[in-house]
């Protein structure tokens, strides 16, 4: 088959009770579908729907059973019935915080919610009443209500024709104001149902765990805080509250974030929205995003977000009041062996791989890897100036490639040197190792955050090696060796081994710098971290307005479940920019530290695919790179989606569209996807107002590729227009702003 008050915590456990009267649980529908049957007899609902040309789904949904709530999950064929689960049920966990009022902005990062101390309560579905929703090619079914202490929801099961996929969604919400949660979800069943889990390690082989080897659930230790500043992590004591979960403790470090139930009649695979469901950390770490445990008699699986996150700022994902919170599971039926359910799996992020697009080439920017200073004190204690062995193919290349993409732009440094050596002799380290790291399946590209004389945080990316530096008192002892008669040098000057170099001391040499190189800069993680208020402050400054200053940088943070796109900080940035008159752009960064082997890479990173015939050699530059990016010939997002071509009248994106033509444009988008569609959005402003225009793409199955989207809309007196695109597990793309003039 293809297929700042005193902060509380508490997990909310999720369970499956009966309704006192079956008989009298109101069911509603509507909607009609060709492809979905969905009957109700006397305290029982069935879904019954085509999973492929031979193979139908089926799910007994039970009223009155506790801890059965999918009484039978059924993947019927001419030549095999099969029964893949029967009496199981869904459990969701929530773990809920106060978070700490940000007086400087709407969006915080900075917090470590984890560390102010626990409470558990459960929450209940009572069974009160059911709504059926049925179109061409989805059905749902909502059961209500979910409840406990001061949260409030439903349970929502989707379904979709032509494929073994099932989204489950508990949203809930409150009215407690300053919450932040973070939830555990996954599938309860008899263990007599259950020959075994397996999963892939991330980084390593697949693994099996028989049922009989699955271990005890042990209730959550107190985390035991002590406080380190810097970089440095954890913020925790390891002993007490270890960072990585461990097997023995059921805590599973799996590749995909997916567990597959093997039972008698096939399998039953588990995992997450694969952006959405991993909250915004500064370290990748793969610190068990699954479980698998037996809690009392009765085998548990599914998957985890840790409370103590990277071990450094755990922010958690917002939770406002009022706000209807969308907890999402998926679950995948098969009717063949729990290895082939996560291969299919798999294939919903193309094994966790940005794909091929022809015309195009993947980029990806703001990685600190720190390799050229940690290069530069190993080759000081090893007393050589030969590459160690360790430093010969780095795993975060390794990791880079492995995920398909073509160019990187590292943010190597992070403010002034820290070796001792000067700024020049760090940057030579660092121009050298992007030559050598560089062949032909990737181009690394030098790039630094530098954070001096703009305001906030940025980066900058000059279209090749070029040396500058800056006043930095914790590097005055070498820079007092380039002063002439007490002063610093000059801004520019010629250097006998480096030839031209630049020593900057203000915002407006910086421009200079930037339009005599042909650089790029942009604000990093806008209005959140340390850029908090930017680029807000400073958009009527010279550097902002010039040409250099591409606009700032996308990344899904902070993260709310109520919101049906990912990183909507820096969308409604990109909107506000290009209302304020200047035509700015963003790109995706993943702003992420250091990598192994298990680090989950994908999950947290994010792409853009730029319009490039070829990647450059790093020998010959890689200004192409950069005319990509001002050309706004590119299109970011999360890589389960695509927009392999976009048209207004006719025109290939980016093309401006005349004034006298934008009261009849025409738009269409070709689009590659893997999860089913649920949206495309066409926003557009006119310097005052911003205009949305949802279309609804919910008719669209999984895996397609096709033309899809020919819309006409009036865009008389709109100033600019853009275009986004979303999937059910809020994957998606997004175009920048086209120019109406």
């Amino acid at each position: 088959m293809r297929r700042q008050s005193n902060v509380w915590l508490c997990v909310l456990l999720f369970h499956y009770l009966p309704s006192v009267n079956a008989q009298r649980v109101a069911v509603t529908q509507a909607g009609q579908s060709p492809h979905f049957q969905i009957t109700k007899v006397e305290d029982q609902l069935t879904i019954d729907w085509p999973v492929d040309e031979e193979t139908r789904g089926q799910i007994h949904l039970s009223f009155t059973e506790p801890e059965q709530l999918f009484q039978s999950i059924r993947l019927p064929s001419e030549s095999k019935p099969a029964t893949i689960l029967q009496d199981s049920t869904p459990v969701w966990q929530l773990f809920v915080g106060e978070r700490e009022a940000n007086e400087e902005g709407p969006y915080t990062f900075f917090d470590k919610v984890d560390e102010r101390g626990y409470e558990e309560f459960p929450l209940t579905l009572t069974i009160e009443s059911v709504h059926t929703e049925l179109s061409e090619t989805r059905a749902r079914i909502t059961l209500s209500k979910l409840s406990g202490k001061d949260f409030a929801g439903e349970l929502r099961l989707t379904f979709f024709a032509h494929s073994p996929l099932v989204h489950l969604e508990a949203i809930v919400s409150t009215e407690a104001p300053n919450r932040a949660i973070l939830y555990r979800s996954g599938l309860r069943s008899q263990p007599d149902q259950i020959q075994n889990l397996t999963y892939h390690i991330a980084g390593g082989e697949q693994a099996t765990i028989p049922t009989s080897e699955v271990v005890d659930y042990q209730s959550s230790k107190p985390v035991v805080a002590k406080h380190s500043g810097g970089l440095g992590r954890p913020g925790f004591d390891r002993a007490t509250s270890p960072l990585i979960g461990r097997a023995e403790e059921g805590l599973l470090q799996a590749k995909y974030r997916a567990v597959a139930l093997q039972t008698e009649g096939g399998s039953i695979g588990i995992f997450p929205p694969p952006h959405k469901f991993l909250p915004p950390l500064d370290y990748a770490e793969n610190v068990g995003f699954n479980f698998a445990w037996k809690k009392g008699d009765l085998i548990e699986a599914g998957v985890r977000q840790p409370p103590l996150g990277d071990g450094r700022y755990r922010p958690w994902v917002d939770c406002p009041a009022g706000t209807q919170q969308h907890l999402d599971l998926f679950l995948l039926l098969s009717d063949q062996p729990a290895e082939a359910c996560l291969q299919e799996i798999a294939t919903y992020t193309n094994h966790d791989r940005y794909p091929k697009l022809d015309g195009y080439h993947t980029f990806s920017s703001h990685y600190h890897m720190h390799h050229a200073r940690s290069l530069i004190m190993e080759q000081r204690k090893l007393k050589t100036e030969d590459i160690p062995e360790t430093f010969e193919l780095p795993l975060f290349v390794q990791r880079f490639k492995e995920v398909g993409m073509d160019i990187v732009h590292l943010a190597e440094f992070h403010g002034g040197p820290k070796t001792g050596l000067g700024r020049y002799d760090e940057l030579k380290v660092l121009h050298a190792e992007c030559a050598r790291l560089s062949d032909e399946d990737i181009l690394i590209l030098p790039g630094e955050e530098p954070n001096v004389h703009l305001g906030g945080h940025w980066l900058s990316f000059f279209p090749r090696p070029v040396y500058w530096d800056w006043p930095d008192k914790r590097n005055l002892r070498v820079q007092k060796q380039q002063m002439v008669n007490g002063k610093f040098p000059e801004f520019e000057r010629t250097d006998p081994e480096l030839g031209t170099v630049y020593f900057v001391e203000t915002a407006e040499e910086m421009l200079a710098l930037a339009e005599k190189e042909n650089a790029l800069v942009w604000t990093a993680h806008p209005r959140i971290k340390s850029s908090t208020g930017y680029p807000d402050r400073y958009q009527d400054e010279d550097y902002y307005l010039s040409s250099t200053f591409l606009g700032a940088a996308w990344k899904a943070m902070p993260a709310n479940y109520a919101d049906d796109r990912l990183g909507l900080r820096v969308l409604d940035l990109l909107d506000d920019m290009n209302q304020w008159g200047e035509h700015k752009q963003i790109l995706a960064e993943a702003d992420l530290f250091a990598l192994n082997a298990a680090s989950e890479l994908y999950g947290h990173a994010n792409i853009n695919y730029l319009k490039l015939d070829t990647v450059p050699a790093y020998e010959d530059g890689w200004a192409p790179v950069l005319d990509a990016l001002r050309e706004r010939r590119y299109f970011s997002g999360t890589g389960e989606v695509l927009i392999s071509s976009l048209t207004y009248n006719g025109k290939e994106f980016p093309a401006e569209i005349a004034q006298q033509d934008a009261a009849s444009v025409e738009i269409e988008a070709n689009l590659q996807w893997t999860f089913p569609l649920s949206f495309a959005e066409i926003i557009s402003g006119d310097g005052q107002t911003i205009f949305r225009e949802r279309i609804d793409l919910s008719h669209t199955e999984a895996f397609g590729d096709e033309p899809l989207i020919r819309h006409r809309l009036d865009l008389s007196n709109r100033t600019w227009v853009r275009f986004e695109v979303w999937d059910v597990a809020e994957n998606g793309a997004f175009t920048q702003t086209v120019r109406i003039r």
